[in-house]
C-alpha cells in the first residue's frame, strides 16, 4: 500500500514538477525546495504511530520526489550541446548507481546492527545534504533553447525526407503511393507515441522480475537471504560496469539502436531464467547470478538511450510525461505480477516479461 502510494502520487507530481520547471525555469529552487520537505517528510516518518500516517507521509514523499527525475533532465538538456547529451548521461548515471549501490550496501549493513528508525534518521540527512549540495552547485540554465534546435532539426528532416519521397512518387507515378502514405505518417508525433508505448512495456518487463526476483531466489531456489542481497548489489554492479563499457558501442550505433538492443538481448536473458529453475541447485545460482549480473549491464543501454531520444522528441511543459509512464508501468506490473505468480508460478512469471520486452523492442523500431 505504502509503495503504491508514492507511485501515484508521482504520476501527476512528475507532469506538475516538469511543467514548473520548463515554463519558469526555476530548476535550482524546484530541486532544493523539493529535497528539503522530503528530508523533513522522512525525519517525521520516525514519529510515525499507525498506518495513516505512514501513507499519509509516503504520498507527500512520493509526489516531493517525483520533481528531480523531469528536472535533472531538463539540467542536462539545457546545460550542455545536444553533441554531449551522452556523455553528461552518462556521467550522472554512473554516479547515481554508484550511489545506489553504496546506498543498499549501507542499508544492508546499518539494519543487520540496528533498526529501522535510524536507517530513517541517516536517509533524511543525506537527502538533506543533497539540498545544500544543490544549494551550491546546481545553476538554473540561462536560455532554454537547445531542445527547440533540436525538435527543429527534426522538422526540417522529415521535411526534406518527404520532399525527396514525393519528388520520387512524380518520377515514378502510382507505384510509390503507398510508400509516401507511410513514411508520411511516421511523425514526430506517432514517434513520441510509440517510444512512450515501448517505454511503458519495457519498465513493465523490468519491474515483473526485479519486484519478485529475490521472492523466486529464495523461494524456489532455495537460496539464503545472504546471497541473495550479494546477487542483487552484482546487478547493481553490472550497471555501473555498463556505463564504461557500451560508451564505444552507444557512439557506433546510436540511441535508436541502442535502445533496441537492449530490449532484445533482456528478453533473451529473461526467457534463460525459465530452464534455470530447473537446473540443480548449484548450477541454478550460478546461472541466475550471471542473468540478473548481464541484464543490469544492459540497462545501461536503456538509460542512456532512452534519456537522450526524451531530451529530443517531448515537447516542452511535457518533460515529467517520460516519469509519469515509467510510474504507471511499474504500478500496473506491481499488481498483475503478484496474480501471475500466484495463479500460474514464475515461469509465467519470467514469459511474459519477456515477451514485453520484445514488444518493446518492436515499438522502439518505430519511434
Amino acid at each position: 500500500m505504502v509503495i503504491a502510494s508514492m507511485g501515484l502520487a508521482h504520476i501527476p507530481g512528475s507532469i506538475i514538477w516538469g511543467y514548473l520547471a520548463d515554463r519558469t525555469r526555476r530548476c535550482r529552487f524546484i530541486i532544493i525546495s523539493t529535497l528539503a520537505m522530503q528530508s523533513i517528510l522522512i525525519l517525521l516518518l520516525t514519529k510515525a504511530s499507525g498506518i495513516l500516517d505512514i501513507l499519509l507521509l509516503s504520498i507527500l514523499i512520493g509526489f516531493l520526489g517525483s520533481a528531480l527525475p523531469p528536472v535533472e533532465d531538463i539540467l542536462i538538456a539545457e546545460g550542455s550541446s545536444r553533441y554531449k547529451w551522452s556523455d553528461e548521461a552518462r556521467s550522472y548515471g554512473f554516479v547515481s548507481e554508484v550511489g545506489d549501490l553504496s546506498g543498499i550496501a549501507i542499508g544492508a549493513i546499518l539494519l543487520t546492527f540496528y533498526e529501522h528508525r535510524l536507517l530513517l534518521y541517516l536517509c533524511g540527512l543525506l537527502i538533506l545534504s543533497s539540498a545544500i549540495a544543490s544549494l551550491v552547485s546546481v545553476e538554473d540554465p540561462i536560455f532554454m533553447v537547445e531542445r527547440k534546435i533540436v525538435r527543429l532539426e527534426r522538422c526540417i528532416e522529415w521535411a526534406g525526407r518527404l520532399s525527396a519521397i514525393l519528388e520520387y512518387q512524380d518520377e515514378c507515378g502510382e507505384n510509390a503511393s503507398g510508400l509516401t502514405l507511410l513514411k508520411a505518417r511516421i511523425d514526430s508525433s506517432r514517434s513520441t507515441i510509440y517510444f512512450g508505448s515501448g517505454t511503458i512495456a519495457f519498465t513493465m518487463a523490468t519491474d515483473l522480475v526485479f519486484t519478485f526476483i529475490s521472492v523466486y531466489l529464495c523461494q524456489k531456489l532455495l537460496i539464503p537471504e545472504s546471497i541473495v542481497f550479494v546477487i542483487l548489489l552484482l546487478n547493481e554492479v553490472g550497471s555501473i560496469a555498463g556505463y564504461m563499457w557500451f560508451k564505444d558501442v552507444f557512439d557506433t550505433y546510436g540511441s535508436y539502436t541502442s535502445l533496441k538492443l537492449s530490449a532484445f538481448i533482456r528478453a533473451i536473458l529473461v526467457f534463460m531464467l525459465i530452464p534455470c529453475g530447473y537446473l540443480p541447485h548449484i548450477a541454478a545460482s550460478i546461472l541466475d547470478t550471471a542473468i540478473l549480473a548481464i541484464i543490469g549491464v544492459f540497462y545501461t543501454l536503456f538509460a542512456l538511450s532512452s534519456r537522450t531520444i526524451r531530451m529530443e522528441i517531448i515537447p516542452e511543459g511535457w518533460m515529467g510525461l517520460y516519469a509519469c509512464i515509467t510510474k504507471i508501468g511499474s504500478i500496473t506490473s506491481m499488481a498483475v505480477g503478484g496474480l501471475i505468480i500466484a495463479q500460474y508460478g514464475f515461469d509465467y512469471l519470467f514469459m511474459m516479461a519477456g515477451i514485453l520486452f520484445i514488444v518493446s523492442c518492436i515499438l522502439f523500431h518505430f519511434s
